[in-house]
């Protein structure tokens, strides 16, 4: 009597253990929603992760209408994602990278974005029930889930009779046992070694295909608390979401038989860790689970769609808090011209940015001084024409334009695999541009120096022709330059800016303020002197710029 009192407290221990944990992780979860709303990401991404997070977008790409790798590489978009990646589930982790790479034309996705942000910003309470079901549901650390329930039709199929085969011999042995006598023990503990060995040997086949099915089967409890949380807001999401349950119901039911930490505690699952091993329960469930996910791939992707696009625009709301009301703003969509008006616009990867407004129905050029503030100007109007488009934000106070196709030519390099120099990855990449103007849908493209891989004479006569031709009537295109020659042979196409600097006390200091016109000042020069160049290299530069100015051409040196 006294063991089985003992035995019944320790039991009572373990499961009021259970019970408090679950009750802790809860609050963990709460305090963490409330502390990383409105900031940053900063969690860390495994770089397995990294290289399977894009699975969704790629299996879902449109590249007629989505923003190519190269524009992606330009604007360095991958390291806005993590900035803005305050999703819980690796379903809004991967729906989120997927919005980033497609501007809309408008119409009912666009809206559905937008609602979301609004009920986020403005209520906590939906926000918090959202966020906790997420961060429950959580992600996986190496693997993408949306790949891996593709890869989930390269799973073996498993040999459900030979477990079966298996059960019915330990019962036949416990049978001889029972009738039998102690004669009987000999052939139970030959069935379990027999069911221990064979249970090793078919888990071993599909370990790796486990995990996935332990995640969608997070994802469907998860799923289920949507429908029961009664948020009369996102009602016709939990609809969405009910008719896919209903499809998987055979899913889910004795789910714990793969996992029973989905419904109970620790002590339940160390005995259902030894039930699964003699009965194979798991195995048998396992490939009921498989065959289902094989036939019903259509409503699962439509769940992943639901719960993606519920997480993901979480994280932008989030984002948004972050910004601040006074740094970003809903956009305006025109399609009177295809100019742009944009009043305190900025580069959100940029510290301390200097705001920029302009306004413009032109094509622009702009010059400048290196490090004036041209590149991130280009990548400044580039980013806020996307995130505009993709998750209706953009950093500034008043935005309006087109919902363009947007292209970039900027941070290329030689491609040292195909042997081709810097010169041929960069008409390469321009005319792929061209390739893409038509009359139906504007254009925003971005160069930054066209064609710099050649020589001054060439490049001004070839990059005045393709800066023309991409200046056509549905394209507004910003390039930077240094050929001021470029700001007159085109200044009936273009609108000429620029950034300027000064010297003060033999130090450079840009102000990075955006200026119409082209660039007048010459501090290059300067820049000589305060690196300590002879006096009489300077000045002859000097001259020599004063004397090219004055009668149009070089002198040749004697």
């Amino acid at each position: 009597m006294q063991w089985i009192i003992i035995g019944i407290v320790i039991i009572s221990c373990i499961i009021l253990k259970s019970v408090y944990d679950k009750f802790s992780i809860k609050k963990k979860i709460m305090r963490k929603l409330l502390r990383n709303w409105g900031c940053l990401s900063e969690e860390e991404i495994s770089y397995e992760r990294q290289q399977t997070i894009a699975s969704f977008y790629e299996s879902k790409k449109e590249p007629e209408k989505d923003i190519d790798e190269i524009t992606w590489h330009d604007l360095d978009l991958e390291t806005l994602f993590y900035e803005i990646n305050q999703t819980g589930s690796a379903m809004g982790e991967e729906y989120l990278y997927s919005v980033l790479h497609k501007p809309l034309p408008g119409g009912e996705e666009y809206e559905r974005r937008q609602e979301l942000i609004h009920l986020y910003e403005e209520r906590e309470d939906i926000r918090l029930t959202v966020g906790r079901i997420f961060m429950e549901t959580g992600k996986l650390k190496k693997i993408s889930v949306y790949e891996y329930i593709s890869y989930l039709d390269t799973c073996p199929k498993g040999n459900t009779w030979i477990s079966i085969l298996c059960i019915l011999g330990f019962f036949a042995a416990l049978l001889v046992t029972i009738f039998g006598g102690l004669s009987g023990l000999a052939l139970i503990f030959i069935s379990v070694g027999i069911n221990m060995m064979v249970y090793y040997r078919e888990k071993e086949k599909v370990g790796k295909y486990y995990d996935v099915l332990l995640y969608l089967l997070r994802v469907f409890y998860g799923a289920r608390k949507f429908t029961k949380c009664e948020i009369p807001e996102l009602s016709k999401y939990c609809e969405e979401i009910s008719e896919v349950l209903k499809s998987f119901r055979g899913f889910r039911s004795g789910a714990f038989l793969i996992n029973s930490t989905l419904d109970g505690g620790s002590f339940f699952d160390i005995i259902m860790d030894y039930v699964r091993m003699l009965f194979h329960v798991d195995l048998i469930k396992f490939n009921q689970m498989v065959t289902m996910i094989r036939n019903k791939r259509e409503p699962l992707t439509e769940l992943f769609k639901t719960l993606g696009i519920l997480d993901a625009m979480y994280a932008v709301a989030s984002y948004r808090v972050y910004l601040g009301t006074d740094n970003y703003c809903e956009p305006e969509f025109t399609t009177d011209n295809i100019g742009m008006e944009v009043e305190g616009l900025f580069h959100p990867l940029v510290e301390n940015p200097v705001k920029a407004d302009f306004s413009e129905i032109n094509s622009v050029l702009l010059t400048g001084s290196n490090a004036s503030g041209k590149s991130t100007f280009l990548k400044a109007v580039a980013i806020n024409a996307l995130l505009s488009q993709t998750i209706c934000t953009s950093m500034s106070k008043y935005y309006k334009a087109p919902r363009y196709k947007i292209f970039s030519s900027m941070a290329l390099s030689d491609n040292i695999f195909e042997n081709e120099s810097y010169f041929i990855v960069e008409i390469k990449s321009l005319k792929r541009i061209l390739d893409k103007i038509d009359d139906t849908t504007p254009m925003l493209i971005f160069i930054d120096e066209v064609l710099r891989g050649t020589n001054t004479l060439e490049r001004i006569a070839a990059s005045s022709r393709i800066l023309s031709e991409l200046a056509a009537k549905n394209t507004m295109c910003f390039a930077a330059t240094h050929d001021i020659e470029l700001t007159y042979i085109l200044e009936n196409k273009y609108s000429n800016y620029h950034f300027t600097e000064d010297v003060i006390d033999n130090t450079v200091v840009f102000e990075y303020i955006l200026h119409k016109g082209r660039a007048t000042s010459r501090n290059a020069i300067k820049l000589l002197t305060m690196l300590g160049y002879p006096k009489e290299i300077v000045s002859q530069a000097e001259t020599s710029v004063e004397e090219y100015l004055r009668d149009g051409q070089w002198k040749i040196f004697e």
